[in-house]
């Protein structure tokens, strides 16, 4: 007896970035770093080591910029809106001032000129990567 099979496709749901800054500000959630990757939330991990290394890049930058101040360094709270559904966290962001002018009251509508994300034990090969891509496909100059 031959059986008839329907094999579904469910994709679930894309979130905006309204949808996506809602849910960061929920009570639960204030404290919390989360990072939209593709509608996707992606929860950012506090861990140390590479906490450190971001500092000391971060650091450096400052030092250049002091004497050069031709731009804005982030640090791992600091969000740049790629896109309608990818808002990343990178742990070090440089964006000159003639791309942002201004200072932006919370996140940054365009990507960095410059992204560091340092790797940490729970980020994959794979997570790195696809991050790498969004930021090279949205104008970030150097990743």
């Amino acid at each position: 007896m031959e059986r008839d099979t329907a094999i579904l496709n469910v994709q679930a749901r894309k979130l905006t970035l309204d949808e996506f800054h809602a849910f960061c500000e929920l009570r639960e959630n204030r404290d919390r770093l989360f990072e939209v990757i593709n509608g996707e939330i992606v929860e950012k991990m506090a861990i140390f080591e590479p906490s450190t290394i971001a500092a000391e890049i971060i650091f450096q930058f400052k030092l250049w910029l002091k004497s050069h101040p031709i731009g804005r360094v982030t640090a791992s709270d600091g969000s740049y809106i790629l896109a309608n559904t990818h808002e990343l966290i990178p742990g070090v962001g440089y964006i000159s001032k003639e791309r942002m002018p201004g200072i932006p009251p919370r996140e940054a509508i365009l990507a960095p000129d410059l992204a560091v994300e340092v790797k940490s034990p729970t980020d994959s090969k794979r997570e790195m990567h696809q991050k790498a891509e969004l930021y090279l496909a949205h104008r970030t100059t150097i990743v």
